[in-house]
């Protein structure tokens, strides 16, 4: 009896770190890229935490009580998902340029372990950034986003059908594994994680964002096929008459058209 009633908070004290302790930890922009930044994260469990993020200047070894600054953020859900929470807590005042050590998360049912990002100079030095899409989350995503953080990028952007998952609550798991994928390969040689600037594509809203509103539209696939979209043309290699599709490509390319 004295073993349970001894293991009984120790299992529980687990039960919630399992629950509520932060996953997915990433960051974005909502304001100057200078001196603000965007740190989202997720948690799962019926219950939320109040979402908090602790951070320095120098690092801190995710020790909370060390940090000089902390921040609270909102909360929300996303409709269907009732197993996990999203956080977005935004930090101001900061200086251009500078290194942020952060923790996010809650003392008591678990803290993430500690990031570095910078904030984008305002002396004019150049920047770096990579950009891309059409992701998924296959094993080459994670090869691509490695040899992505190699080249030290201040920031990403990324271009839209990230995970692939056509807007379909059944697919979060494939947001979960493209997440796990950015935050282990997206840090620079300096250990810096690098921030999104993100954009919606088709294969977020299920091909179509006024679709997934219940808006009375969809995309139509000609009967003939097809062999491009949008702005992108393709032509064959055994085309009888290659100088014609050439000629129309110029023109399709003018300004005017």
């Amino acid at each position: 009896m004295l073993v349970r009633a001894l293991l009984a908070p120790l299992l529980l004290a687990v039960f919630l770190a399992a629950q509520s302790a932060p996953s997915h930890v990433w960051f974005t922009w909502t304001g100057d890229t200078g001196t603000t930044l965007c740190v989202n994260f997720m948690t799962r469990g019926e219950k939320s935490i109040e979402p908090r993020v602790w951070w320095d200047t120098e690092p801190r070894a995710a020790r909370v009580a060390e940090y000089r600054n902390q921040a609270k953020g909102e909360r929300m859900r996303i409709e269907g998902l009732n197993d996990r929470w999203i956080h977005r807590v935004e930090l101001k005042d900061l200086a251009p340029g500078a290194r942020i050590h952060l923790v996010a998360g809650d003392p008591v049912h678990g803290i993430s372990r500690e990031h570095v990002v910078r904030t984008i100079p305002h002396d004019g030095s150049p920047l770096r950034f990579v950009t891309g899409g059409d992701m998924g989350p296959g094993a080459e995503t994670r090869h691509l986003l490695r040899e992505a953080a190699r080249l030290d990028p201040d920031f990403a952007i990324l271009g839209g059908d990230i995970a692939y998952e056509d807007g379909n609550l059944a697919n979060v798991g494939k947001w979960d594994t493209w997440f796990e994928y950015w935050a282990d390969e997206m840090v620079t040689r300096d250990g810096r994680s690098v921030p999104m600037v993100l954009a919606i594509g088709n294969h977020e809203v299920r091909g179509s964002f006024l679709k997934t509103e219940k808006q009375p539209v969809a995309a139509v696939v000609p009967s003939e096929g097809v062999t491009g979209w949008a702005d992108t043309w393709m032509m064959s290699a055994h085309a009888p008459h290659p100088n014609c599709m050439y000629k129309w490509m110029q023109w399709t390319m003018r300004p005017e058209i």
